[in-house]
This record gives structure tokens, C-alpha cells and sequence, in this order.
């Protein structure tokens, strides 16, 4: 953009506005006869290539901060995604040991019901539930209390009323 001069010209100063036919040595010839506009304008547009100059400076200046900026977060995006992808994994996990173990104890519920029990499978019941207060039927009749002890062969409920029943495995027929 701009004028372009002509140095050592002697087709005028170099600006191609005068009329004189003296040499150029320097940018603008105080020997130039050009209209007072030009000169301004001229000046003008000196003024604003350097205000775009230091604008595309600082448009540079602020394009490496911002691709800074892009790395830094580009980085911690990959590490949430990959924490993101460890979760899931692990999440996966756990749904898969739950449904297991629903499945599990779904043929447990369905052995009660069906009073196929075996010792094992109430002596595992009764650990699982120490501390809780659970609800059994027995060929003695029906129990409920807290069991504070499951044992190698018997259980042991204490009920609301204090009462301490020592109930065998083998005897039990629901939970």
C-alpha cells in the first residue's frame, strides 16, 4: 500500500504529483511542489501501515498466547477424557459384579421360595445379615430378631422380646 518513489528519479521527486526535475534523495523532497491534500494524506496512510503494523504485532502476540492457551487446555481435555474413559471402565466393572450378584441371589430367593434350601446357603445368609434383624420360618415356627451370631451349623437370634433361639440350619425352611 502507499506511493511508491522513485529515488534519483529525475521524472520528479519520486511522488508523481510535482512537476519539478530535480533528483530524490529522500522520501518527501522539500523541493516538491505537491498539493498540501496529498502531503496529509499521504501522512495518513504512513500513520495507519504503522497502526496496522503494531496491530498485526499484537494480533501475532495474542494468536501464541491463545495457542498456549489451545495446548494447555487440548491437554487437560485428554486427561478428563481419559479419566472420563478409566471411570467408565470401572464403572462397567462394578455393573458387571452387581449383576452378577443380583443373579446370584435371585436363585437364592427362588431356592427359599421353593424351600430347597441347604445349609450352606443359610449359614451364608445368616453372615451376610449379622446385626440385622431378619424374619425366618423354621419347622419350630416362625423367628424374628436380631441375629447376633451365625455359627458353623446355628444361628443365633435374639428377639424383641429378649428371647435368645439357637436355630439350626438344617431346620430352617424360608428367610
Amino acid at each position: 500500500m502507499g506511493v511508491v518513489y522513485v529515488e534519483g528519479s529525475y521524472e520528479g521527486c519520486g511522488c508523481f504529483r510535482c512537476s519539478t526535475r530535480k533528483p530524490c534523495s529522500s522520501r518527501r523532497n522539500d523541493n516538491c511542489n505537491s498539493n498540501p491534500t496529498i502531503r496529509s494524506l499521504e501522512e495518513r496512510i504512513e500513520r495507519l501501515e504503522a497502526a496496522v503494523a503494531q496491530n498485526t504485532q499484537q494480533i501475532a502476540q495474542i494468536n501464541s498466547s491463545t495457542g498456549a492457551r489451545f495446548a494447555t487446555l487440548e491437554a487437560a481435555v485428554a486427561r478428563n477424557t481419559e479419566q472420563i474413559a478409566e471411570n467408565n471402565r470401572s464403572s462397567e466393572a462394578r455393573f458387571t459384579e452387581l449383576e452378577a450378584s443380583v443373579e446370584l441371589n435371585t436363585r437364592r430367593i427362588e431356592a427359599i421360595e421353593n424351600g430347597n434350601l441347604t445349609p450352606a446357603e443359610v449359614r451364608a445368609f445368616f453372615e451376610a445379615n449379622e446385626g440385622r434383624v431378619v424374619t425366618v420360618g423354621t419347622t419350630f415356627g416362625t423367628v424374628t430378631g436380631r441375629v447376633t451370631v451365625a455359627g458353623t451349623d446355628v444361628a443365633e437370634i435374639l428377639t424383641a422380646e429378649g428371647d435368645v433361639v439357637i436355630t439350626p440350619y438344617r431346620s430352617v425352611e424360608t428367610v
